[in-house]
């Protein structure tokens, strides 16, 4: 992980519908969501092009999955960076909703 994923701060923005990633204080990414009870469809996720490739989508979305496995919710991947990201990363499969 980059110093600057390091650094990145991520939380779960429930008033907009996506968890948001902070580096020193500036909104560099986006994981956005539908919520359907304690299921996340997560459907689109961004980065800032003036931060891409130093780790920070992957930095991103670890915490949110992290906070979904915390607080007992399951995932359903619309996305393909999230999709991709599930894929490379089978430890999240206990989160990822049946069907």
């Amino acid at each position: 992980m980059g110093d600057d994923a390091a650094k990145l701060t991520v939380v779960d923005n429930a008033e907009l519908s996506g968890y948001e990633a902070e580096l020193e204080g500036r909104r560099v990414g986006f994981i956005a969501y539908r919520r359907r009870n304690d299921t996340l469809v997560m459907f689109h996720a961004e980065v800032d092009p003036e931060v891409e490739g130093r780790g920070i989508a992957s930095a991103m979305a670890t915490a949110a999955f992290d906070d979904v496995r915390a607080r007992g919710l399951t995932i359903v991947a619309s996305c393909p960076f999230i999709e991709s990201f599930l894929e490379r990363h089978p430890e999240y499969d206990s989160i990822v909703a049946d069907g």
